[in-house]
């Protein structure tokens, strides 16, 4: 899909795997569904990994598939299906509206899951380069906040560097998430791609999560090559009654009902 100064490329078994505006290169490596969060050391402790494996093993191993694509006057709609391994009764649907301006609206929607535990996450995960290290955004802030770990952040407009949102703790685990976010920005030199859409979360940082997840030192994590962001319609709280096996509270799980998160997408 291409019109002046951008073009989208989609793989039918791949998705989303290119967006180019005015000759910068955006995706680093697809757009693609995730479920699962690097754990915290709360989550290890209460055994977070072999409730939630499933939940891991869909986002690592969800096959795409190309259902169809939708021409109309003013847009172009790509529709992809995602079969989940632990869960293949049930499909993720994403759909890309592609527009002359160059924004692409990604739709990403699931039905209910009364089967299977409930997702530690909901959202996208998308890697660009690693030139692109400034965030500005509208949302909680100006501190790293969770839907259990928000009551006092203020909503504002805020700024970091992504390097800088990488939080040292003793073991490198989930961390940098932002809240009741509206918009952010994340921006190179010469060039910056921007997210709308209406109280989601998301992160930057330099490393994915499961990088994240198989450190067990800071020294251990890889070289910085890349900026991931999570971009999720939300994600289980934290929890921390205790270290030694209390759980997130049920009031901050996310619900086994159907799930939808709607992004638009625009290079500059």
């Amino acid at each position: 899909v291409h019109n002046k100064g951008f073009n989208v490329i989609f793989s039918k078994k791949k998705g989303l795997v290119s967006y180019r505006v005015h000759g910068c290169e955006f995706v680093r490596t697809p757009l693609h569904p995730n479920f699962y969060r690097a754990r915290t050391n709360n989550d290890v402790e209460n055994g977070h990994g072999f409730r939630y494996g499933e939940w891991l093993w869909a986002s690592l191993y969800a096959q795409c598939t190309y259902r169809e694509c939708q021409k109309y006057d003013d847009h172009v709609t790509v529709i992809y299906d995602y079969v989940l391994p632990a869960c293949t009764d049930q499909k993720v649907t994403v759909q890309y509206s592609v527009y002359g301006d160059g924004s692409i609206r990604a739709d990403m929607d699931v039905p209910s899951i009364e089967d299977h535990i409930e997702m530690p996450e909901f959202g996208f995960l998308f890697a660009t380069y690693p030139e692109f290290r400034h965030v500005s955004y509208y949302g909680n802030g100006p501190e790293e906040n969770y839907i259990d770990r928000k009551c006092g952040a203020l909503m504002g407009r805020y700024e970091y560097e992504v390097s800088d949102n990488f939080t040292h703790y003793l073991y490198p685990q989930e961390c940098g998430n932002r809240t009741d976010v509206s918009s952010f920005t994340l921006s190179s030199k010469d060039h910056s791609i921007t997210f709308t859409g209406e109280g989601f979360e998301f992160s930057a940082l330099p490393y994915t999560p499961y990088e994240l997840d198989q450190a067990a030192h800071v020294y251990e994590l890889p070289a910085v090559y890349e900026t991931v962001l999570s971009i999720n319609e939300s994600q289980m709280g934290v929890g921390g009654d205790n270290t030694w096996g209390a759980r997130t509270h049920d009031e901050f799980l996310l619900s086994k009902d159907a799930h939808h998160l709607s992004i638009t997408i625009k290079g500059n």
